[in-house]
């Protein structure tokens, strides 16, 4: 499939750069990062916090140890699924362009149809053939709660494989031209006040052709050896407005055997009783598993061969040691990882400092515009009737009258904040409930008189 390349910030910052450079340093609370928007990038930047306190190298060598048994890759499971949307690249599932790869990927080896909306329509008309006049009949029947599907399978027999794919193609890149990824710059604000605060960044870089957006809260966890290190980062954390956790890790470790059964936990490392109710409902299950898919292999049922691979063997794996301040079964970060000579594994963290907090994370992104950013968070309000197209026109329509910022946006729901007040507040709180009827209300004519805050949800 064709990817279009990453717009590149310059490699010569001009002024109005610089300038940008210097008023986000001075907002954000720790350094910047340089990464990519939109959120289908690679999962590098931005992502979940509480995972990326883990390494590459702890996934890395996490996953090494999965491979050693079926019973060791059951046991940490959950953790590597965790941390793969943030360290595989290609995995993140947010975003228009991952959600077409994951369908385009499904429809192309499953025979599954693609699902067609009124905002992708405009793409599939201009990707598709002229001579596909049925096709193209279904694309203009698409209204703004409507979708369409195309099925694959017969599209190939109607018109060949080859030109299927070179549509799909075609569309994938109209679709990527939408919200293209571009290289940004990135920061934290604290969770006090954080729509002030982001506000104040959005006047101050939009003359210098920059625009900024909040992300998703996230929680930040940083391991410090050293107790004078972790307070003095703690003190400057507070007095930028984070609300800081202090937490220790004592010195603990626990070995386990290649069939994930504990042998010892020391320290502040705890063995799991598997012993709930919970449990043996799994280890029953488990083995009526194996035994239908024993049942199923032996009488040849296609397909049922690789559920016997996947389950044969299977052994249920619960609960099985706990360090403190992290999961059940996970392996904190930075621990070491031992293979001892009697086969069992060592795994061991030393004495630290925690802090935890939360942030509001922002970007700013050059050339870029409120709408694009709308569009590229691929916003609709299907489910009680708008397109993305029309939750644009209408807030377009709301900047001209009113004076409208966008602070942060996913693909149901906005956060905005009007310049000024209209006259009439109560005739504009209904007409904000018929267009987003969860809105929240009886809340919304509180905060828009307060401060001029709209909160959109098209649940």
């Amino acid at each position: 499939m064709p990817i279009l390349p990453v717009i590149q910030m310059p490699k010569e910052p001009g002024d109005n750069d610089i300038a940008v450079v210097e008023i986000l340093q001075e907002a954000s609370v720790l350094p910047l990062s340089k990464g990519i928007y939109p959120q289908y990038r690679e999962p590098s930047f931005f992502e979940d916090n509480f995972v990326s306190t883990w390494s590459q190298n702890d996934f890395a060598r996490i996953k090494r140890m999965s491979t050693h048994s079926r019973e060791l890759w059951q046991l940490v499971h959950a953790q590597i699924s965790a941390m793969e949307g943030h360290f595989e690249p290609g995995e993140c599932r947010h975003g228009i362009i991952c959600d077409l790869r994951d369908r385009q990927a499904g429809v192309r080896h499953l025979g599954r149809g693609l699902e067609v909306t009124f905002d992708q329509a405009d793409s599939a008309r201009l990707a598709m053939p002229r001579s596909w006049q049925y096709e193209l009949g279904m694309l203009a029947s698409i209204k703004s709660n409507t979708s369409i599907t195309l099925v694959l399978d017969a599209l190939q027999d109607k018109y060949g494989i080859m030109a299927v794919d070179n549509f799909l193609d075609a569309f994938y890149l109209r679709e990527q031209e939408k919200s293209w990824q571009r290289e940004v710059w990135g920061g934290d604000l604290p969770i006090d006040n954080w729509e002030e605060r982001l506000l104040a960044i959005k006047r101050r870089v939009k003359p210098h052709g920059y625009e900024a957006f909040a992300l998703p809260q996230k929680t930040f966890m940083s391991l410090h050896n050293a107790y004078a290190t972790a307070n003095s980062i703690k003190t400057t954390l507070e007095q930028g407005g984070h609300h800081v956790t202090f937490l220790k890790d004592e010195a603990s470790q626990v070995i386990i055997d290649r069939q994930a059964k504990l042998i010892s936990a020391t320290g502040k490392a705890f063995r799991i009783m598997q012993d709930t109710p919970y449990d043996k409902q799994m280890q029953s299950m488990t083995k009526a598993v194996r035994t239908v898919s024993k049942v199923a292999s032996f009488f040849g049922r296609p397909g049922l061969e690789k559920m016997l691979d996947i389950y044969g063997d299977f052994k249920y794996i619960g609960p099985v040691f706990q360090f403190q301040n992290y999961n059940v079964n996970w392996l904190p970060p930075h621990a070491e990882i031992e293979y001892l000579d009697d086969g069992n594994i060592r795994i061991a963290i030393p004495e630290r400092w925690i802090l935890r907090y939360s942030a509001r994370q922002f970007f700013a992104a050059r050339d870029f515009n409120q709408y694009q950013y709308l569009v590229a968070e691929g916003v609709q309000g299907i489910n009680h009737g708008y397109s993305g197209r029309d939750i644009i026109k209408q807030f377009k329509a709301w900047d001209q009258a009113y004076g409208l910022s966008i602070l942060n946006a996913s693909y149901d729901g906005a956060s905005c904040k009007l310049d000024s007040l209209p006259q009439h507040i109560d005739a504009f709180v209904a007409e904000l409930k018929r267009f987003c009827p969860d809105i929240e209300s009886p809340d919304a004519k509180k905060q828009l008189l307060e401060n001029k805050m709209l909160h959109f949800w098209w649940d």
